[in-house]
């Protein structure tokens, strides 16, 4: 019968946090990878829809105008910035609780196909930005010989 070496097994057992720790790590960096969007934070909460012509991203920013929003693309990656502010003057009165994101966001969302970025179109109206996204014309696949050597 093998001998047991309790040292062994006494370093193995305080590993396991440390090794949890990086398990957790290794699945929220892939998380972020993966989903690059703020799903939990302050940024808006959008709904993404398509027909055959167009992508449509609605964002919900109420209590935001247009002038508070910056909408850009590159990269096939549509990114929402902006700022929430607060509606009242801070030093006239102290928050108790408050369930009301504030400050600065971003959010990015990977357009998984080839758009138009020249005619992407948005508007603002009641808190909710709709942006309009071309979706760019597909060249039909082209059968070409390959010659066998």
């Amino acid at each position: 019968m093998p001998k047991t070496n309790w040292e062994d097994w006494r370093r193995e057992l305080e590993a396991i946090p440390t090794r949890f720790g990086k398990f957790y790590e290794d699945l929220e960096t892939s998380f972020k990878k993966n989903f690059p969007t703020e799903m939990f934070g302050s940024g808006p909460r959008i709904e993404i829809t398509e027909d055959p012509a167009n992508l449509y991203v609605d964002a919900e920013v109420p209590g935001l105008t247009s002038d508070d929003v910056k909408l850009t693309i590159a990269d096939n990656i549509l990114v929402l910035k902006g700022e929430r502010k607060r509606a009242w003057d801070a030093s006239m009165r102290n928050t108790l609780h408050s369930e009301r994101p504030r400050g600065a966001f971003e959010r990015k969302i990977p357009l998984n196909q080839n758009v138009d970025e020249a005619g992407i179109s948005a508007n603002f109206h009641d808190g909710l930005l709709s942006i309009t996204i071309p979706k760019a014309p597909q060249d039909p696949p082209q059968e070409r010989e390959i010659k066998i050597g």
